[in-house]
């Protein structure tokens, strides 16, 4: 094909499910030389959301004018992000063609939520997600990332990011205890400014109580935990977390 033909190719037919992991072949076989034919189909519209819906925050915001932040993709665009953000995993490209691209459709926060995600389309969604300069919130929620899926996932901290990352919605991930020590390295790093984790209705357990509160010592930046729905742990729970850091509004229970 000419590349104007294998453009209208990749077009057609990127919506299309039975098709994905043959574009992300494609584009790894293309390799970088021919990254625009994937970047040009990223979604372009944003939408301005409120901090509490991609939090699933109903209490912190009462009384308040409610911070908004620019939230990309849309609704129905959600799939067709995930499956491109796949293909560019694949070009080996050096990041400065996606990062034009990003830069000019301007947003400042991701929701990713309810798209299937696996544990292995975390290292394509983090490697394009730390791609974007001056991200505030993601909101990973009602995926099926998993413990492995958080070894990715924290490396949205690493200083090499320079990230901007105060609210992170991991809620309904099946995360279990392995993940919880992942994510508790994480939020200790100098670099991290997250003042917000949603990890309700996981598979945290109360093995996990003790590697949270140690984790709210050494972060003063914290501010809200939620750990509801996530059935081992209860409010007996709730004074250890809240004597490792009184300035965190720790959330446990239904």
């Amino acid at each position: 094909m000419t590349k104007e033909g294998l453009r209208t190719f990749v077009a057609d037919h990127i919506k299309n499910g039975e098709w994905q992991l043959v574009l992300q072949f494609v584009a790894g076989l293309l390799g970088e030389k021919s990254i625009d034919i994937f970047t040009d189909l990223l979604p372009k519209t944003t939408e301005e959301k409120d901090e509490r819906e991609l939090m699933d925050d109903n209490s912190s915001f009462k009384g308040r004018t409610l911070p908004t932040v620019t939230c990309w993709p849309t609704r129905s665009e959600k799939h067709l992000a995930v499956t491109l953000m796949k293909c560019l995993g694949e070009t080996n490209e050096s990041g400065s063609v996606v990062e034009s691209k990003l830069e000019e459709i301007g947003f400042n926060a991701v929701d990713l939520s309810h798209c299937r995600l696996a544990p292995a389309d975390c290292t394509a969604v983090v490697h394009f997600i730390k791609r974007v300069q001056q991200i505030s919130l993601i909101n990973l929620c009602n995926n099926n990332i998993g413990s492995l899926g958080c070894v990715e996932i924290v490396k949205l901290f690493d200083s090499s990011s320079n990230r901007q990352l105060r609210g992170l919605n991991l809620a309904v991930n099946n995360i279990d205890d392995e993940g919880v020590q992942q994510l508790s390295n994480a939020i200790v790093r100098k670099n991290c400014k997250l003042s917000s984790l949603n990890l309700q209705a996981n598979r945290i357990t109360v093995k996990s109580v003790k590697l949270l509160s140690n984790a709210l010592v050494d972060n003063n930046k914290l501010r809200r935990l939620d750990l509801r729905w996530n059935h081992e742990l209860s409010y007996k729970n709730y004074k250890q977390f809240t004597q490792a850091n009184p300035n965190c509004k720790v959330i446990i229970g239904v």
